[in-house]
């Protein structure tokens, strides 16, 4: 069987995007859930653009249905620390990867002391 030069290019392709979305463990998207310690909850989902640090997010509170929608960038991770910069205020999330780096713990520069935010990495 004859594979063409084409074919083998585009497969190569294929698996080198697929190793780099996989090698650098930010998926493509996150599922966010943000709590305060009166109760208050959001719920979010954020969506990376292609291969970069920045996604589109948008949440929506558990309490009332109000819809919020901002941009995050992630601006730099050591080891399982990982810092996320929120442009519509300015703020910046701290988080911890879990040992598998498929889930995250934090806080946020703007939370009141007991609030938290938690994600699922989905590929």
């Amino acid at each position: 069987m004859m594979i063409s030069r084409r074919s083998l290019f585009v497969g190569l392709a294929g698996a080198v995007i697929a190793s780099q979305a996989r090698a650098d463990d930010l998926g493509v998207e996150w599922f966010v859930h943000e709590e305060t310690p009166d109760g208050q909850a959001w719920e979010g989902v954020w969506r990376r653009r292609g291969f970069s640090n920045v996604f589109d997010a948008r949440w929506r509170n558990v309490g009332t249905g109000g819809i919020v929608r901002d941009v995050v960038e992630i601006q730099g991770r050591n080891g399982n620390s990982i810092t996320i910069y929120r442009y519509g205020n300015n703020g910046t999330y701290f988080g911890s990867l879990s040992p598998s780096g498929r889930h995250i713990r934090g806080s946020a520069s703007w939370y009141p002391p007991g609030a938290f935010w938690t994600a699922r990495i989905g590929y």
